[in-house]
């Protein structure tokens, strides 16, 4: 999923990459990509989104409220 993510949106597609598959922070994974940590905060709830529509988890959006099916 991360690297069809990582053909989207590069800085997303890294921060899944970073994220999930090498367990960094969020503090290692912004000087990593020579980025503002608050920068990552700004992409991480799009970067779990569209993560979830890869994993078909999604159920709805409502006013910009993502809803997850977890299971």
């Amino acid at each position: 999923y991360v690297l069809k993510i990582q053909k989207k949106d590069k800085t997303i597609g890294e921060f899944l990459k970073l994220k999930c598959l090498y367990g960094l922070t969020d503090k290692e994974i912004a000087e990593k990509l020579n980025i503002a940590e608050r920068t990552i905060r700004k992409y991480k709830s799009r970067a779990y989104y569209h993560l979830a529509v890869f994993a078909n988890q999604v159920e709805f959006i409502y006013e910009k409220t993502y809803h997850f099916s977890l299971d």
